[in-house]
């Protein structure tokens, strides 16, 4: 007696496979069969029947199949791994024709049950694998960008004061002084610092988007010289942009900033030439998929692809690639924080970022935005000229609890006219506001503070100074009051770290607006 099973080619989908998913039909010892004549025993395996008998018991085209092999009878009992036909367990005699016993079916039946169950466990406990570490990738991703977002609120509170007074002693030592460089310096520094805490609050998912209806090809065609000259000319740089390109609901500086982190990382890619291609698509995805950077939901969505011919990534990185400060570039080469940006800045626009990369093969970043209905509005810009900011009369209630943060934003605002009450936290600005006896005009107060924060003090307040107007200002943007990262319409913020020029305007421009906007009735209302 020997063994037997029919090899790959018999599974199927559900327990009754058609004929035409039969491949091909091989023996235990490798011999390749006549699959058309065994394709209605594929069938009744499918169905979960034990196929079995003597060569008599078989048609003319099966029992050739025995004789050519020198079995007698034939007994096959199905395989099945949940509802798919994998194969199936047998064996033939090949000393004589016989009838196969029930215990003998039932035999073979239970082994084969057996097989299969083996089998499903091994692919389950495959994907929950699998699964674990793609949860466990998302979880390290997210406690990365925790840390980041603490990092830069932290940091910012610092350059915020380093740039102010930099600022105002620039103002004060003029051109001709023997400091001014030095300062310059400071000034420049300062400035690239900041750049690197806006790229971690990207990737924590932590800043301030203003998001608008747009047509990702006009966002392109508006920076595409620019890119041109950024990769350099020894690249060959192709767009395909879809001409029927539907609309996606993003913040159009920040898709920019993508764009450009993306063909940085690929010019960089190609030390000695190559090309890159920029492709926009519309897709559809028809079922739920999974990756390491979250869940794609069936639906319509928006491709903007960016290809290059480059060295590519080993695979063994890619779960990594995507992290702050990992860089594969020489030491001075690059900071870590390009595709963390990108990432960050992708997730909070509701987005995936997908990598296809082999080493030595060039690389592939897909992001899928959302398609949104909307009709793209596309304002025109006008240019504003400068001005000089008016000065102040009013009275300004200032919350801040970072001591270096709040003594340069008072002497700002005081040289400019404001009367300033100063407080280091909301509790401390209720108690100061309910025994003062003027007006309060504004509240300038940071959004994350120890005890009550400014939002809370912005409802302990609002109800006994109605016309109060509000300006935030934050580090990075709590998600909670913020609304997950997004600005609201009327809502007035100022993002550390800032200018002393751009702390005036802003202050200036909130006080001289029109009544119904922005206060802190339409913020929380």
């Amino acid at each position: 007696m020997r063994g037997a099973s029919l090899g790959p080619g018999c599974g199927t989908s559900g327990r009754r496979p058609a004929s035409g998913s039969l491949r091909e039909v091989t023996g235990i010892d490798g011999t390749l069969l006549d699959a058309p004549a065994i394709a209605r025993w594929v069938d009744r395996l499918g169905r979960g029947e034990v196929v079995h008998g003597s060569r008599n018991d078989f048609a003319d085209a099966e029992r050739a199949i025995l004789e050519s092999s020198g079995a007698r009878s034939m007994l096959l009992a199905p395989i099945f791994v949940g509802n798919e036909l994998v194969g199936c367990l047998g064996f033939d005699d090949c000393r004589c024709d016989r009838s196969w016993s029930v215990a003998e079916i039932d035999a073979i039946r239970l082994a084969a049950e057996t097989l299969g169950a083996a089998m499903d466990r091994k692919r389950v406990e495959k994907a929950l694998r699998e699964r674990e570490a793609e949860l466990q990738q998302a979880q390290k991703m997210e406690a990365v960008g925790r840390l980041a977002g603490g990092i830069a609120h932290d940091f910012n509170n610092l350059l915020t004061a380093i740039q102010g007074r930099t600022d105002l002693l620039l103002e004060e030592v003029g051109d001709a002084s023997p400091y001014t460089a030095d300062l310059a310096e400071i000034r420049a520094a300062a400035g690239r610092a900041a750049t690197l805490t806006r790229q971690l609050l990207a990737f924590s998912r932590k800043q301030v988007l203003q998001p608008k209806v747009l047509n990702l090809n006009e966002v392109v065609r508006e920076v595409e010289s620019m890119l041109r000259r950024m990769i350099g000319e020894d690249i060959v740089f192709v767009t395909r942009l879809a001409p029927d390109l539907g609309a996606v609901r993003a913040d159009p500086t920040h898709i920019e900033q993508v764009l450009m982190n993306l063909l940085i990382n690929a010019r960089d890619a190609m030390p000695e030439g190559g090309a890159i291609t920029l492709t926009t698509a519309n897709v559809e995805v028809e079922r739920r998929q999974e990756h390491a950077g979250g869940t794609i939901e069936p639906g319509p969505y928006v491709l903007l692809e960016v290809a290059d011919t480059g060295c590519g990534v080993p695979r063994e990185l890619h779960e990594r690639i995507f992290e702050p400060f990992f860089t594969t570039k020489e030491p001075g080469k690059g900071t870590g924080l390009g595709l963390s940006m990108v990432w960050g800045i992708v997730k909070q626009s509701g987005g995936h970022v997908l990598l296809e990369s082999e080493e030595g093969k060039g690389a592939t970043f897909r992001i899928l935005l959302p398609r949104d209905r909307s009709r793209v509005r596309t304002p025109a810009r006008v240019a504003q000229p400068k001005r000089s900011v008016a000065r102040g009369t009013e009275t300004i209630l200032l919350v801040e609890d970072e001591p270096s943060v709040r003594a340069l934003v008072r002497r700002v605002l005081e040289r400019q006219g404001y009367t300033i009450l100063e407080a280091t936290n909301g509790a401390e600005a209720v108690q100061l506001a309910q025994t003062h006896a003027g007006p309060i005009d504004l509240l300038l107060t940071d959004v994350v503070m120890p005890g009550m924060n400014g939002p809370k003090a912005v409802e302990q307040l609002v109800p006994h100074h109605p016309g109060l107007r509000v300006l935030l200002m934050s580090g990075y943007t709590d998600q909670e009051v913020l609304r997950a990262g997004t600005l609201p319409v009327r809502a007035a913020f100022l993002s550390k770290p800032f200018s002393p020029d751009v702390l005036e305007r802003k202050v200036r421009e909130i006080l001289d607006a029109d009544p119904e906007a922005p206060t802190a009735d339409h913020f929380f209302g």
